[in-house]
């Protein structure tokens, strides 16, 4: 029987949405503080996946400038995008949303569509702005063109919430309707996430619950009309929590959808968890399912390797296009990085200059790594697997204050890297602050400051160059630099301490002027990223 692996979509890539257009599937994730914002995947047989480009390149489409992270974890930004297809044009509609701003408050939430005929050759529309109280907004065309836009509206507390609907004018963004509550779901905790589908006369409103964590789970109920009334799937959750000796945890936030006539799928987002360690944090899995009468039945629990017999025939990419990366080792070409590239919020583009696909030159800002501002001076790519190592070769020269170094970052403050500084070698470890995650919500909790530690001149900068290595491991990153050919371990830290919260961990380059304006070059050569089997 076919087989293939989850998941599909390793690495930072959450709150998965997909649709078939033609021979073609197109997969949309969340971003948060990430910049191009809205990763978009395509494949042809579901399993192998490869990034075709960025929902949001531009500044005109959206801002993250003033985005950051509370001392939760919890991350401002770019929240659960969905796609999908009408009439020739294909649609991304999302949510940012302000953390920083009560959970009342309507302007917490700016609420987006984008539009693109061809994903793999053209750049997505400047948004349409909408208006809706709440979040994780999705679109459903019925058969009569009527487009509505569903999404979980918020109340006063964080974990108050309905899902609501209203009839939309997706031109415009404006509401061709009066909002009306369709469902609150089946009694948990943070209804949200839905999509409504539908399956001969029957609409379905799926939804999430649970939180995004350990109890994370998929509800589904149908109605006669889009407007319901929505009754409960009888075997609720239809994607439910595993054991908790499963790899595969945190499933949910899901998308249906067919293959073929008849054949069902879902995606979600899942958590490759190992003890207290989950670095990449939550994922995109497939699940396979079949229908028992009017209701799906998915085939749980979600495994590294899974088999079915509906599994498309395997089939790579071979559709050309103008984003997609010949290597994920290069930076891009002059004036334009490579989709898989990331920054932190909207860029500075004159900080950054690509001389060849294997040279970057970076320019730091006052910002670090720990700013809750734009112009911080980082590029970083996803880790992507359990075991690898990432190299690059670092020409950089500090007058003061400067550095420049190799990171694993998982968001502003959860970081560690290691740097040339004026001293020498350099290292540092951001981590969250006191005051305890329990079970792995850190949502419930309060916390501190970030807590820093830092070592100055652990290792002399060599003359010219230096080399900087790291070996993640499925517990653990090692930090290395390399002389001579022999590698000299400077430093490590827990995978656990960049583990949890809404994003994943990249590994990348930086440069900074720790509070001053910086001018010495940091040119980074030959960056290179391996999986370890």
């Amino acid at each position: 029987m076919p087989t293939y692996k989850n998941p599909i979509i390793p690495g930072y890539n959450p709150d998965p949405s997909c649709c078939k257009v033609g021979d073609t599937f197109y997969l949309v994730c969340s971003s948060f503080l990430a910049f191009p914002a809205i990763p978009i995947y395509a494949s042809h047989d579901l399993v192998s996946w490869k990034q075709i480009g960025n929902v949001v390149t531009r500044d005109s489409q959206l801002d993250l400038t003033s985005q950051s992270v509370n001392n939760n974890g919890e991350s401002s930004g770019v929240w659960a995008p969905t796609i999908r297809h009408h009439n020739g044009l294909f649609y991304v509609v999302t949510t940012r949303v302000d953390m920083s701003k009560p959970w009342e408050d309507e302007s917490r939430y700016q609420n987006l569509i984008w539009t693109c005929k061809d994903p793999f050759n053209e750049e997505w529309s400047d948004a349409v702005e909408f208006v809706f109280p709440g979040f994780d907004t999705s679109l459903f065309w019925d058969d009569d063109g009527k487009c509505y836009a569903q999404g979980s509206e918020s109340g006063k507390s964080f974990s108050l919430r309905q899902i609501t609907q209203y009839e939309i004018d997706v031109k415009t963004g404006k509401p061709l309707s009066d909002k009306r509550q369709l469902w609150t779901g089946e009694g948990g905790i943070f209804p949200e996430a839905p999509h409504i589908f539908k399956r001969g006369d029957w609409y379905y409103l799926l939804t999430a619950e649970g939180g995004t964590y350990m109890d994370h789970s998929a509800m589904l109920a149908r109605a006669p009309t889009v407007w319901g009334p929505y009754e409960r799937c009888p075997s609720n959750p239809v994607l439910r929590p595993p054991a908790k000796e499963e790899l595969i945890q945190t499933v949910g936030h899901a998308d249906f959808f067919e293959s073929s006539p008849g054949t069902w799928w879902a995606i979600a987002l899942a958590t490759r968890i190992i003890g207290p360690n989950s670095p990449m944090g939550r994922e995109t899995v497939l699940i396979p399912g079949t229908w028992t009468g009017d209701w799906p039945v998915w085939d749980l629990p979600v495994k590294s390797v899974m088999d079915t017999p509906n599994l498309p025939p395997t089939q790579p990419l071979a559709r050309e296009g103008a984003f997609i990366a010949p290597s994920l080792n290069e930076f891009g070409k002059p004036g334009k990085f490579a989709p898989h590239w990331l920054f932190l919020r909207n860029p500075v583009y004159k900080n950054y200059d690509i001389l060849s696909p294997s040279e970057l030159v970076l320019t730091g800002t006052a910002e670090t790594l720990s700013s809750h501002v734009k112009d911080t001076t980082f590029v970083a790519r996803r880790q992507q697997d359990l075991k690898f190592t990432a190299s690059v070769t670092l020409a950089f020269t500090p007058q003061g204050k400067e550095e420049a170094g190799i990171t694993v970052f998982l968001d502003p403050i959860r970081h560690y890297e290691v740097f040339v500084e004026y001293q020498g070698i350099g290292c540092r470890t951001t981590v969250m602050g006191a005051v305890g995650l329990q079970s792995g919500v850190a949502n419930f909790l309060k916390r501190d400051k970030p807590q820093v530690e830092e070592f100055d001149a652990i290792a002399p900068i060599p003359d010219g160059e230096v080399t900087f290595k790291v070996l993640g491991e499925e517990d653990k990153f090692r930090f290395f630099v390399v002389q001579g050919g022999e590698e000299i371990e400077v430093a490590d830290g827990p995978a656990s301490e960049v583990s949890g919260g809404f994003c994943g961990t990249l590994v990348g380059v930086y440069a900074t002027g720790n509070g001053d304006p910086s001018t010495p070059p940091a040119k980074f050569t030959n960056f290179k990223y391996e999986p370890i089997a």
